[in-house]
């Protein structure tokens, strides 16, 4: 994939994530609900975390001073966020709860998660 092409799939996805947040904030707290009650799910999820973190560092390990280090970036950190959720499933379980909890919380998260997918779906489409 080029880097034009993985900006469009990232920016699509985390704009898609956003606005799903903002328009359903309670059915995303119960998503994170089921997480912790489905401890199969944390672990199948964070295998397939593992696996796209990987091939993204693995086939795009780019640093440069531009924007395709985002890239690189975004595949370490899920690289990193993967290994620590098999590591420490209840901490971080038990965080992401506790985040979630109120509805604000999950309203900001949103605005964030949206501001970054428009901002990678621009670089992605249009530069």
């Amino acid at each position: 994939m080029t880097d034009s092409q993985l900006f469009q799939l990232m920016g699509v996805v985390y704009t898609a994530a956003g606005l799903g947040m903002l328009i359903n904030p309670d059915y995303y707290k119960k998503i994170v609900d089921s997480f912790d009650n489905n401890p199969a799910l944390i672990y199948i999820t964070s295998l397939i975390m593992i696996v796209a973190g990987f091939v993204l560092v693995t086939f795009h390990n780019v640093w440069v001073a531009g924007w395709p280090v985002i890239i690189t970036i975004v595949g370490y950190a899920i690289l990193i966020k993967a290994v620590a959720i098999l590591l420490f499933p209840r901490e971080l379980m038990k965080f992401s709860k506790e985040l979630a909890r109120k509805v604000k919380n999950i309203r900001l998260y949103a605005v964030i998660a949206l501001a970054v997918g428009l901002g990678l779906a621009y670089l992605g489409f249009v530069k």
